[in-house]
């Protein structure tokens, strides 16, 4: 009797299935760092908060997560644009005006000169330094009224943070993102 050899491929099929798994953990790996990309990039990103403008609410070092896809803020939003006469530069702060809202320059009981939100209900006071008073008054005036497009913004820590009361008003245009709660 004669013996039949039985000719198998099993060495070619376990290494065709070891190619296969990594394969598919590549193409896994690929398809969720594209999704992780498309995601930072056009919905939603990190932004890591630099300086001390917006304590006690945010301080220097924490990370706040960013929505891109909504850039119409509301009032005490906090958002990330790009600074009025320095582009390449990103900050963060509070919107206090949109568009409607009127700011009126005054003297307190101190002889400070201040901004007063004047349909606020508050009557909220931002002290302006000599320079920010300059500034406004050159552009704008005793009054700023935010157009429509706009928004006016100030650091929460107020004594210690360059805003709209240093640049102005933001086109919304320039917004990246507002700060998802």
């Amino acid at each position: 009797m004669e013996d039949i050899k039985i000719i198998t491929d099993e060495p070619e099929k376990k290494a065709d299935k070891k190619q296969n798994i990594i394969f598919a953990i590549l193409m896994t790996i690929l398809i969720a760092l594209v999704i992780v990309l498309v995601t930072f990039t056009f919905i939603c990103a990190p932004v890591v908060i630099k300086g001390d403008s917006m304590n006690p609410s945010l301080f220097d070092g924490d990370i706040i997560m960013i929505s891109k896809i909504h850039k119409t803020p509301v009032l005490g939003d906090i958002i990330v644009y790009k600074k009025p006469q320095e582009k390449k530069i990103t900050v963060i702060k509070r919107v206090v005006g949109v568009a409607g809202d009127i700011f009126c320059m005054e003297k307190n009981e101190y002889n400070d000169d201040i901004l007063i939100k004047q349909n606020d209900p508050d009557k909220t006071e931002y002290i302006l330094s000599p320079s920010q008073h300059l500034y406004l008054k050159r552009y704008y005036g005793e009054t700023i009224e935010i157009k429509e497009g706009e928004v006016f913004t100030i650091g929460d820590n107020t004594t210690n943070s360059i805003d709209g009361r240093n640049y102005g008003t933001i086109q919304i245009s320039e917004i990246i993102g507002i700060k998802i709660n």
